[in-house]
């Protein structure tokens, strides 16, 4: 299980309030809070065996912890918090590729300057060939399976509906450009370079907790 802890939650802002930027209070009250929480569990394409169990009671409480039990002055408000998830009362849609996409693309559109997000993504993971050629020292891109992925069938096409690290680069340079921040926490296998932006070098700081891996960075906004 994930725990979202004062500390973590807080880290991105809290770095600026030390550089002497602002104060912290003042800046943390004055930014608006968004957050999307992706949790696969269940992957109708794929046997059972495959199913999971924890990503969707994860999601669950971290959205109750965000809502109910963030510090002040930290203040998510529910209609700034997409839960996409199946079987979890509130949640806003399953997880599928058209969805995150969808999601993701809507908080580019309405993020503003100094906003901060949380970012969620909770499920299986895997490496695939690279579709650009060049693109990954070891030929392979990074997925993140919705789910609606299908069975691999033609290891040359990739999996079907499988979410590409090229994919969430480009989301989330989408929501960088607007000057938001980036809190992202990817709790899947393979995601140690889950994020591989386009136009930036950065990517994930990731931690072993087998038997996933997960991560999670703060990525600024980009200057003007």
């Amino acid at each position: 299980m994930i725990k979202v802890t004062r500390r973590t939650l807080l880290a991105g802002t809290s770095a600026l309030a030390a550089a002497g930027l602002v104060p912290f209070r003042a800046f943390a009250a004055a930014r608006t809070y968004h957050a999307l929480l992706v949790a696969c569990t269940d992957y109708p394409n794929l046997p059972k065996k495959n199913w999971l169990i924890g990503p969707k009671n994860d999601a669950g409480l971290v959205r109750d912890y965000l809502l109910k039990n963030t510090p002040a002055p930290v203040k998510f408000l529910a209609e700034n918090v997409k839960l996409l998830v199946k079987d979890v009362e509130g949640a806003n849609g399953p997880p599928t590729h058209a969805a995150i996409k969808a999601a993701l693309a809507d908080l580019a559109a309405k993020v503003q300057r100094d906003d901060f997000v949380y970012l969620h993504l909770s499920g299986h993971g895997a490496q695939q060939p690279a579709a650009n050629k060049g693109d990954e020292t070891d030929g392979l891109d990074e997925i993140f399976l919705p789910s609606d992925i299908d069975k691999w069938v033609n290891r040359d096409q990739g999996v079907p509906n499988a979410l590409v690290d090229n994919e969430i680069g480009t989301a989330l340079d989408a929501i960088r450009d607007k000057g938001a921040f980036i809190w992202a926490v990817f709790d899947c296998c393979h995601s140690g370079t889950t994020r591989a932006p386009p136009r930036s070098t950065m990517s994930l700081n990731a931690r072993s907790s087998s038997p996933i891996w997960s991560a999670a960075t703060t990525l600024p906004g980009r200057p003007r």
